[in-house]
């Protein structure tokens, strides 16, 4: 659900300039497995209306006191809002006409978690950014304190205003996609770099039974730069976003970096290695990624990373 508040402009705005946040939440309850850890997770929204000229950014903060969604639905293009009602969200109510928000326009972090793009028209989606990951998986383990994101725009430029589409239009309305991992589970996470003077990526592919302790994770390299040396590295968890190190590669893994094994890679850009998950390890998330020695411009090329959830 969601809802939206204007106010008077200020901090530099011209007189007469009015702000407009929007309110989304999710109910994430029974959302995940008992024990799955979150790997990326993405806010979608489609952009129905604007009078702006160019696309902006918005940023999505989290709200620290619950709020009612309420159910008027604004005249006309929706800018000016609507006659309120018990139960709404205002800019100075979190429920409509005796609950206020401790701060007009709303009670929300300081700090907004993650930003998007928002075009003029259309979808838009987030990149998978760490303060989305955490708040959503902070929401799992306290539901409630899940009271969602606010959205703005930087309130000091004029006509950034958008109208998205909220719950009741079923087909465009927020989405929020979650990618997890179950203990003993293995997956593929990210992009894999591009290998010189091919139209190819350096592919990294897991093949593994459960994952327990005493087993081993096979890692089958593919569509690398041939005849080299390659070698695998790990880390405990990894970054969501990924590194750029050039266009169209970045490394996904965190420091400390963990050596692994050396290999060569054939002919054909293929080779092969395996991880063995060692007795009494404690449950964890490993990335692994493997690199090639190779003539690019940083000397390297790196596969896409690999995930192990050791149970």
């Amino acid at each position: 659900g969601g809802g939206t508040g204007g106010g008077t402009g200020g901090g530099g705005l011209p007189s007469g300039t009015t702000i407009r946040r929007a309110l989304v939440q999710f109910d994430l309850a029974g959302a995940l497995p008992p024990g799955a850890v979150i790997t990326a997770a993405s806010l979608e929204l489609f952009v129905e209306q604007t009078s702006a000229s160019q696309p902006t950014t918005a940023f999505a903060h989290r709200v620290i006191a619950p709020w009612s969604e309420g159910s008027v639905v604004a005249a006309g293009s929706g800018g000016g809002g609507g006659p309120v009602a018990p139960g709404e969200s205002t800019w100075l109510h979190r429920d409509y006409p005796n609950v206020f928000w401790a701060n007009p326009g709303g009670d929300f972090a300081a700090t907004p978690s993650f930003s998007m793009s928002l075009p003029l028209t259309g979808p838009t989606a987030s990149a998978p950014a760490p303060g989305l990951i955490a708040d959503i998986q902070s929401w799992l383990a306290n539901p409630a304190n899940n009271h969602g994101w606010l959205l703005k725009t930087d309130e000091l430029q004029l006509t950034t205003a958008r109208r998205c589409w909220s719950r009741e239009a079923s087909a465009n309305g927020p989405k929020l996609t979650i990618t997890y991992l179950t203990p003993g589970e293995v997956a593929s996470y990210g992009q894999p770099c591009p290998v010189r003077n091919s139209t190819s990526d350096f592919q990294l592919t897991l093949t593994s039974g459960p994952v327990a302790a005493g087993s081993s994770v096979g890692l089958t390299y593919s569509s690398g730069p041939a005849n080299l040396i390659g070698a695998s590295i790990f880390s405990l968890g990894h970054d969501p976003v990924g590194i750029q190190l050039f266009t169209g590669c970045s490394t996904y893994l965190t420091t400390p970096l963990i050596p692994g094994n050396c290999f060569v890679i054939d002919g054909a850009g293929g080779a092969t290695d395996s991880v063995a998950i060692p007795l009494g390890v404690p449950s964890n998330l490993f990335a692994v990624q493997g690199v090639a020695i190779d003539f690019t411009p940083t000397l390297f090329t790196a596969t896409n990373a690999g995930l192990i959830f050791v149970p």
